[in-house]
């Protein structure tokens, strides 16, 4: 016997697809109707822009730590296999680090950023460490050697997003340690429905076009689908725990916990999020945009998690 909810749960879910169509269809004389193409007439598979860490072999690195690709780099406009459509970042996978294991020093080219989702441990960096667990994210610039402890009785899992080598000065002064649950919303029912806080930004040594969120979403709730245009990346991940649905364009994917999704940048296929569940749930943002990201100075003017000496 169906529950209330399970009822109401159905009917939102079988409205989605109804409701981009709506929001998006321009209007003529006379409020004249006209819905946008579908995925299969503007000839877009959606399924490559989706990537899961459960479709990957696992990759040992730094020594001691199992990576398991959730996108790789690749070409948006000709996409090739599931996932591989990265445009402007060189990876994002899922990464684990066994119980009481550490890395191995490593020093990469690139910027590489980490959040964690499960476990307690440490970075370490020279003469100094910061304390990391859950919620924590971890900006590494550059040609900075760290170190990864993993200090509990689990596994520590985490979220690995690298970025391409650019030219582009890096701002950021060695490592950087945040606590996503004390960063303010800098974003507030974005898209009717996102609370957004930002995690890493330009000011922080970003990209000066990109910026890494933390979205949160109420039960029931959607986000107000629309398109991006060409050169646009964006990324959304579903975090644990719990299963959300994704809208592209005309079709709806369940999104499970460290799957991911590239909005494709074509101006014509619209994206959303959708919290159809009983509690509220959140996502892993990351952006390449064809402007600058701005913020005022009070979201960078945050507490940092400090270094502490060894």
């Amino acid at each position: 016997m169906h529950t209330r909810y399970q009822l109401r749960r159905r009917k939102w879910l079988g409205a989605i697809a109804l409701m981009a169509f709506a929001i998006f269809a321009p209007a003529g004389a006379g409020q004249e109707y006209r819905e946008p193409a579908s995925n299969r007439a503007v000839g877009v598979p959606i399924d490559r822009f989706i990537g899961s860490w459960r479709n990957s072999e696992p990759v040992a690195s730094h020594g001691n730590l199992v990576e398991r690709a959730i996108l790789n780099a690749g070409d948006p406009y000709n996409p090739g296999p599931p996932g591989a459509v990265l445009e402007f970042h060189k990876k994002f996978s899922l990464a684990t680090l066994p119980e009481g294991a550490r890395t191995e020093p490593s020093r990469h080219e690139e910027q590489e950023i980490l959040y964690i989702e499960q476990g307690e441990g440490r970075s370490e960096w020279s003469e100094y460490y910061w304390p990391l667990k859950a919620g924590y994210g971890v900006l590494i610039p550059p040609q900075t050697e760290h170190v990864l402890v993993n200090e509990s009785k689990e596994a520590m899992t985490m979220l690995a997003l690298t970025d391409f080598l650019e030219p582009e000065p890096n701002r950021g002064k060695g490592i950087l340690v945040r606590n996503s649950a004390e960063l303010p919303y800098a974003e507030k029912s974005a898209h009717w429905s996102y609370f957004a806080k930002l995690l890493f930004g330009p000011k922080d040594g970003t990209h000066s076009r990109t910026k890494i969120l933390i979205v949160d979403m109420f039960p029931m709730t959607i986000g107000a689908p629309h398109p991006h245009i060409p050169h646009w990346e964006e990324v959304w991940c579903k975090l644990p725990p719990g299963n959300s649905y994704a809208l592209l364009g005309s079709e709806v994917r369940e999104q499970g916990p460290n799957e991911a999704f590239v909005v494709p940048p074509n101006g014509k296929i619209v994206h959303s999020v959708v919290d159809l569940s009983d509690r509220p749930m959140s996502w892993f943002y990351f952006s390449r945009y064809t402007v600058n990201v701005e913020y005022p100075d009070w979201v960078y003017n945050v507490p940092a998690v400090p270094p502490q000496k060894k």
